[in-house]
């Protein structure tokens, strides 16, 4: 996903929006630079200040560099960001009205968190599902199976690994476990 994002950007960095190409969240604050997808997404005052109240993030240098920085947790945070700064341009070109950085922090917040939810809720049906329908097989005749698995305890500077091998009719051939 990171690689398409930055193939993206990379191509519609040339592009121009907005028909006037100047910066269309005048309503906001005037800024009367050219407009492109850089401007709109990270060096409008509108957009900087959004990545600011968000992410913490100075996005002057580079968006891209503030993008690989991210720790997993920024990553759903950092898009829906970008949604947000481009669908307030949009309502500036279209004439709605747009509303204050501070009403766009607060939507953008209260987005992230039902996302996170329903992200969550569907993990937990994934797991239950797959629970349910797992089963161990035993390999066809001619073959092993080999099963391996491996437990860490946060903390703990010790890794345990174990392996399991099957015939076709089920029974263990050899087992071993082992701290690392």
């Amino acid at each position: 996903m990171r690689a398409f994002s930055c193939k993206w950007y990379k191509l519609m960095l040339d592009r121009q929006i907005s028909g006037s190409n100047l910066c269309p969240v005048s309503l906001r604050k005037w800024c009367g630079l050219l407009e492109t997808l850089s401007h709109a997404l990270n060096s409008c005052s509108s957009a900087k200040e959004v990545w600011i109240s968000t992410l913490h993030e100075d996005t002057s240098e580079s968006l891209l560099g503030v993008f690989w920085s991210l720790d997993k947790e920024s990553f759903d945070l950092f898009y829906i960001c970008l949604w947000s700064i481009w669908s307030e341009r949009n309502k500036a070109v279209h004439g709605s009205h747009v509303g204050s950085i501070e009403a766009q922090v607060v939507s953008i917040d209260s987005f992230l968190r039902e996302f996170l939810t329903f992200l969550r809720s569907q993990q937990v049906k994934v797991r239950e599902d797959s629970a349910k329908n797992l089963s161990w097989t035993a390999p066809e005749p001619g073959y092993v199976k080999l099963n391996v698995d491996a437990s860490v305890v946060p903390g703990s500077p010790f890794i345990g690994i174990g392996f399991v091998l099957w015939d076709h009719l089920g029974h263990v051939l050899a087992a071993g476990a082992q701290y690392l």
